[in-house]
């Protein structure tokens, strides 16, 4: 049931109001139910499209921090399990580079699913999970090793730096 963009913006200032006064809960609930997307469903089928699944802003600053430590590297190889975002032929080394929220890292503030369509999300992310589980099982059976990144680890570069450092310069 597809509500139009204005009822649904009424609804959500109309919920917002009554958070703040003594209406009832079933109100609340009723209101809640006909809260949509602002979005046509052309619209966030667009939007959703230009979401990247290679050089994304934190596989680039992975990718810069590699390169600038002296590291060559080939970028999402067809031919391994679930395209690494960096692989090291000649060490047998991947690196996988995740976002928090596609990919469900565990007890991080980015990895929470929307709150329309749980199940949806819950079912797609558990899928992406599963599915890294598997690529990184079949990566390190095949000898190779394996870094995953996490998109929140960014933001301590020092300590991501060392990270690299010391699982490139590994045996």
């Amino acid at each position: 049931m597809q509500a139009n963009n204005w009822f649904g913006t009424f609804a959500l200032r109309r919920l917002t109001y009554s958070r703040y006064t003594d209406e009832s809960d079933t109100l609340k609930e009723n209101l809640y139910f006909f809260i949509m997307d602002r979005l046509t469903p052309e619209r966030r089928s667009w939007l959703m499209s230009r979401v990247k699944a290679k050089n994304t802003s934190p596989e680039m600053v992975v990718r810069r921090l590699v390169y600038g430590m002296g590291y060559r590297y080939r970028i999402h190889v067809e031919g391994l399990p679930g395209k690494p975002d960096l692989v090291f032929a000649g060490s047998r080394k991947a690196i996988y580079v995740n976002g928090c929220f596609w990919h469900g890292h565990e007890g991080c503030r980015y990895a929470g699913l929307p709150k329309s369509r749980v199940a949806f999300w819950a079912a797609k992310i558990a899928r992406n999970r599963a599915r890294d589980r598997e690529n990184v099982s079949a990566m390190e059976a095949d000898g190779w090793r394996v870094l995953t990144i996490w998109q929140c680890e960014l933001k301590n570069r020092e300590k991501i730096s060392e990270l690299l450092h010391d699982f490139l310069k590994q045996e």
